[in-house]
């Protein structure tokens, strides 16, 4: 029998497939306790695109620590032929809040206060995205693919907290141009060319293309 091949992998690659793995999961669950994954479904599930085990563990758990995946731990102690209770625990593993923003952008449901008491109903064309966010309608894949920007980068550790901090701030100012009916087009030009060393990391390139893809549109305006 062929052994499969194990491949050399960053941690943001891995910590990418993992989360992969965890949408896919997700979008597959038929109830409410089937939405979260086993560690050993998970191991499973990156063996077979060839992640070590160990690799494997690092990373998910880098990625419990850093809030993108929920762990939930079920007892579930049983007893020998003896009658003696034998502790046992099963955990699983799914996508936190932070983890659904990061792969699905956010939502026109997340209504958390930032712009409560204005009425945005009043200016035509324009959506309030999330708890931070008011976006002109023609915008919102836009928006979509910066918040996913946002993620990547705050997962990446090809970076130090500074940068990414800097980045964030870049991020933001072209968010904030997106409520305009004319984006100030040299304001993104200038804070797209300050992120822009970013476009060349590991786990962050693709959704950085994207982003930059979609800021074409506003430039070219």
């Amino acid at each position: 029998m062929k052994k499969k091949e194990v491949l050399e992998y960053a941690p943001d690659e891995v910590r990418s497939k993992i989360l992969s793995f965890l949408v896919a999961h997700r979008k597959k669950a038929r109830g409410l306790d089937s939405l979260m994954a086993s560690s050993s479904e998970i191991k499973k599930a990156m063996a077979v695109v060839g992640v070590r085990q160990n690799d494997v563990v690092q990373n998910l758990d880098y990625l419990v620590q850093h809030g993108w995946v929920d762990e939930r731990v079920i007892k579930r102690p049983y007893k020998t032929p003896r009658g003696f209770e034998v502790p046992n625990e099963k955990h699983l593993f799914g996508l936190s809040e932070i983890g659904l923003k990061f792969v699905e952008g956010e939502s026109e449901f997340d209504r958390t206060s930032a712009f409560s008491g204005i009425n945005i109903t009043n200016i035509g064309g324009v959506t309030v995205v999330g708890s931070n966010n008011v976006v002109r309608n023609e915008f919102i894949d836009v928006l979509r693919a910066f918040n996913q920007l946002e993620g990547a980068v705050k997962m990446s550790d090809k970076l130090s907290e500074e940068q990414k901090l800097d980045v964030q701030a870049d991020v933001q100012t072209i968010k904030s141009q997106l409520s305009k009916a004319q984006p100030d087009k040299s304001i993104v030009q200038k804070a797209m060319e300050s992120i822009s060393f970013v476009g060349s990391l590991p786990g962050v390139v693709e959704v950085f293309n994207a982003a930059y893809h979609a800021t074409q549109r506003i430039i070219g305006l």
